[in-house]
């Protein structure tokens, strides 16, 4: 799912010491292609075409299989699928790229409960807002009101590993049971 590409780049930096240096060049670059985005949300089933003007617009979708659940159901489901896509592109080098299927993403959700709802999409926007966030309040098996967001981390990048501490072998100690 990730393009892999090496960079030509003959652009300058300082390094610590002042001196500049081309350090852009010759690196190896993972990005998440417009494609790849575009395939995942025609599999998840919340995004359609349109043409204006010889421009491909996308639109978000009601995912009408998920009208008949809990408002938590919808919303985890939602939130699942929007994490699992984080996850698997954030060590790309335009990871934030990927937050146009965190905005298609949310926008077929305000739909899918404006359809179950049968009112008008910018009504559930309103009533779904907390604060600057959006969510669904929920009562618990204890009586206690419970709010659950959608997904709002964000889609920077991760930021890569120093070291490589994963593949070594811990030191331990081997004890025998033999005397000298």
């Amino acid at each position: 799912g990730y393009e892999i590409s090496v960079r030509k780049s003959n652009e300058q930096r300082r390094d610590k010491r002042g001196r500049l240096r081309r350090t852009y060049g010759k690196r190896v670059c993972l990005n998440v292609s417009s494609e790849t985005v575009r395939k995942k949300l025609f599999d998840l089933g919340v995004l359609e075409m349109a043409n204006r003007n010889g421009k491909e617009i996308w639109k978000p979708k009601c995912k009408s299989g998920l009208i008949f659940n809990d408002d938590l159901e919808i919303l985890d489901q939602y939130n699942s699928e929007v994490r699992g896509f984080r996850n698997y592109y954030r060590i790309a080098n335009n990871a934030s790229f990927a937050s146009s299927f965190g905005y298609i993403m949310q926008y077929s959700m305000f739909k899918t409960f404006a359809t179950k709802y049968r009112t008008s999409m910018s009504k559930m926007i309103s009533r779904l807002r907390i604060n600057k966030d959006f969510g669904v309040r929920f009562t618990d098996k204890k009586g206690k009101t419970k709010t659950r967001l959608f997904y709002n981390d964000g889609f920077a990048r991760k930021p890569m590993q120093k070291t490589a501490a994963v593949d070594v072998i811990p030191n331990t100690v081997r004890y025998s049971s033999k005397t000298s």
